[in-house]
């Protein structure tokens, strides 16, 4: 296993043996958990672009459930420390940290966290969430079973409430990314 200390990309290891760590998805309190974060990586293979490529479509898929199980391990599992722990969301301030960190790391970490974060936006767009695509998709089904369409003053009311319920959670995790990494 290679990697480096978190936030210190200049300090890096090549070889780590720990005992008694278990995956942070089945950890309980008390427990020695480790989970892959950025900087560690299981190391790289050369490949074709050819092979590449298709390793690189392959990959969207567990993005994608990477994506879903990491939103629902932090609301399902207390030892992620919540949306808003060390574990939790980042908004525009923590994610430009991250991609500074990341950019210092490498280009190839670098281009691999940018495919991260753009899955991590496009799922999080479809997501039934008002005002997000997802929200219209729910909009949009409704209609289709009721066989009419939805008053669209409510609809607009609808997508106005889940705007300022995302603005307002953009906000407070932005103020959570400033506060928390002074």
């Amino acid at each position: 296993m290679t990697g480096h200390v978190l936030g210190v990309p200049s300090e890096r290891f090549t070889e780590a043996t720990v005992a008694g760590v278990v995956d942070a998805a089945q950890a309980s309190p008390g427990m020695a958990a480790a989970s892959w974060k950025l900087g560690v990586s299981a190391g790289e293979q050369s490949r074709s672009l050819p092979s590449a490529l298709v390793a690189g479509f392959r990959e969207v898929p567990t993005q994608i459930s990477g994506t879903f199980t990491g939103v629902y391990s932090l609301i399902t599992n207390p030892n992620t420390g919540g949306v808003l722990g060390p574990n939790g969301v980042s908004g525009p301030v923590g994610i430009v940290r991250i991609t500074n960190a990341v950019a210092r790391s490498g280009w190839l970490n670098l281009i691999t966290w940018m495919a991260t974060l753009s899955v991590a936006l496009g799922v999080f767009n479809l997501l039934p969430i008002p005002f997000l695509d997802g929200g219209r998709f729910v909009f949009i089904a409704i209609e289709a079973l009721r066989r009419r369409r939805v008053r669209p003053q409510l609809e607009m009311a609808v997508h106005y409430a889940g705007l300022m319920v995302l603005l307002t959670f953009v906000i407070v995790v932005t103020i959570h990314d400033i506060q928390g990494n002074q």
